[in-house]
């Protein structure tokens, strides 16, 4: 019993030793910059698209997003470093969007701090820590493409709570799968080459469509009925100018006949549209020779690539050989038959961190809690990031 009483006390003296602090208690940084970390702040949504979508991605679709978005909300709102957000104030952006004609949605939420400016509490959105979920959305899982939809093999670096945590060009980013379908299909270098073959056939027809345009507005630009009516312009103008002001006639005269030497121009701009469409056309011919050169094993083997293999082994693709594919990177795309399955459901999320902190911008599962008061946003996203039982409970609920 006397053990009992002397813990109490213990307890009732921790609490009484630890002074409640103000809301409005102000902490200064090192360059003097006045921080409210214990004032309450709020939450916002922000719907960031309306009925135009109704025509473009499927009802359902569009209704499935909404609720499962704000499902996510409500879950984060509940959190127990938002609620309420103490220091910072939460804001919650839903977007829905047409990505490569795929029904994409994301959320993006980010934590402000509250600057004091002033005499008042002011949350500062352009200094924020963000984390964007994004439902069945590929692109944001792949970086930037090598080319057209094939990508660089990501490298899965760690997990999250069981999820594959991945390494891409542009970041790390978590996925989140849930389907029975494989996220990635391999692609081997005759795909490769076919998709290269097509690009440059695509860039030397567009260049030649240039080339036709340019021709068409030259031939009009110099037609007799154009250099009348120009000329005709032109002499109404200066008159009316040079009745106001004699030096800004002179320098409409003078941009005037500048304009008129453009003639004299046509048979340049025709050879720089010449060596554009030549140079695809030979990247074309490359190609197809490369292409041709592969034996049939080869054709169906993976594609590694890697851009100094140009200058390595003469390709022009940019694939290695077999003997050098470890200096590469295996190339993949998206599986097509990922999102076709159950237009019900979430099958896909993919999850990007953005800290304040420039060292671990992308990489919560490295930072380390910091004193400084501009971290604090860092530190209750590092919070939420660590909360276990709550991405249980989300993941769970998305999934259903």
């Amino acid at each position: 019993m006397i053990r009992k009483m002397v813990i109490l006390l213990l307890i009732l003296f921790t609490c009484i030793s630890v002074p409640a602090q103000n809301p409005e208690t102000i902490v200064k940084d090192n360059e003097g910059a006045e921080f409210l970390p214990y004032a309450i702040g709020n939450h916002s949504t922000e719907t960031n698209y309306d009925d135009f979508l109704s025509d473009a991605i499927p009802e359902n679709w569009v209704k499935l997003y909404d609720e499962k978005m704000e499902e996510i909300i409500a879950l984060f709102s509940k959190q127990r470093s938002l609620n309420p957000p103490t220091g910072f104030e939460a804001r919650f952006n839903k977007r829905i969007d047409l990505v490569n004609d795929q029904p994409v949605a994301w959320l993006e939420m980010s934590f402000s701090p509250y600057f004091w400016i002033d005499q008042e509490k002011t949350a500062d959105f352009h200094i924020s820590s963000i984390l964007n979920i994004y439902l069945n959305d590929p692109s944001g899982i792949s970086g930037a493409p090598v080319m057209a939809d094939i990508f660089s093999a990501p490298q899965k670096i760690d997990e999250f709570f069981g999820y594959p945590i991945y390494l891409t060009n542009m970041g790390e980013v978590t996925w989140i799968n849930f389907t029975d379908e494989a996220l990635l299909v391999s692609v081997s270098q005759e795909d490769f080459l076919h998709v290269l073959i097509n690009f440059w056939e695509q860039q030397a027809s567009q260049v030649e469509a240039e080339k036709n345009n340019f021709q068409e507005e030259v031939s009009r630009f110099n037609s007799d009925e154009e250099a009348q009516q120009r000329q005709a312009d032109f002499e109404k103008a200066y008159d009316d100018l040079l009745k106001i002001d004699k030096n800004a006639a002179e320098e409409l005269r003078k941009a005037y006949q500048e304009v008129m030497n453009i003639k004299v121009e046509q048979q340049e701009g025709e050879e720089a549209f010449d060596t554009g469409i030549m140079f695809a056309r030979q990247q074309v011919t490359l190609l197809q020779e490369e292409l041709a050169a592969l034996t049939p094993e080869e054709r169906n083997r993976q594609a590694y690539y890697s851009p100094g293999a140009m200058e390595q082994s003469g390709h022009v693709s940019g694939l290695l050989p077999e003997e050098s594919e470890d200096e590469g990177d295996a190339l993949v795309r998206m599986n097509p038959q990922l999102f076709q399955k159950d237009l019900h459901k979430i099958q896909l999320l993919t999850i990007r961190w953005s800290l304040l902190n420039k060292e671990y911008y992308d990489k919560p599962r490295l930072c380390p809690v910091s004193d400084e008061p501009i971290q604090i946003i860092d530190n209750k996203m590092l919070s939420v990031y660590q909360d276990a039982a709550f991405w249980s409970n989300l993941l769970k609920r998305l999934a259903q």
